[in-house]
């Protein structure tokens, strides 16, 4: 009922934030955006450690960190981003990691080659992400005709995976199986 709860992780970035933003002082910010990374742990909110990770890596720590290390990071969080269907945070974090990668000193060649990959992938990601709430429509759309055999709305996702998905338990199964169940 009082103290601290999962959702004061959004107020101790924001104050992060304000301590990086407004005043400049990266110490603090950087010591309140370590604190938003241990709120989803005590909280057990899954969920939420990838948005704050991404928050820290994309914002703050690479002031005092090394960038590359911050680069590793975000593209274990992006594709964890992803699993959680935050697509829109998985796009800005695959933006940074170019970025930061680029001003890390990697080779080009290999930035190159990490930008085609990963927009290639985000573009597949985002196609699935949008067919969803189309889909969840059209399985409704199905059942209340009465007759949920006259169209396959899963055929969007053909070529997604090297599993066939055919319906909802076939998806399931492929998050699961894959480990990407969020």
């Amino acid at each position: 009922e009082y103290g601290y709860s999962c959702e004061s992780t959004a107020g101790f970035a924001a104050y992060a934030w304000a301590m990086l933003i407004i005043l400049h002082d990266i110490e603090e910010a950087y010591k309140w955006s370590k604190m938003c990374l241990l709120f989803p742990g005590i909280f057990n909110s899954p969920t939420l450690l990838p948005k704050m990770t991404f928050f820290f890596h994309t914002f703050v720590s690479f002031l005092k960190e090394p960038i590359q290390a911050s680069c590793d990071v975000l593209r274990k969080t992006r594709q964890d981003l992803v699993m959680i269907g935050d697509v829109q945070e998985a796009f800005v974090a695959m933006f940074t990691i170019v970025g930061k990668c680029f001003f890390a000193g990697t080779d080009l060649v290999t930035v190159d080659n990490h930008c085609t990959r990963t927009t290639l992938e985000m573009t597949k990601y985002t196609h699935v992400h949008q067919c969803l709430y189309n889909l969840s429509h059209h399985l409704i759309i199905l059942k209340l005709i009465g007759n949920d055999s006259i169209k396959n709305p899963f055929e969007a996702f053909k070529g997604v995976s090297n599993e066939e998905i055919r319906n909802e338990d076939d998806l399931l199964q492929h998050a699961v199986s894959t480990g990407e169940s969020g």
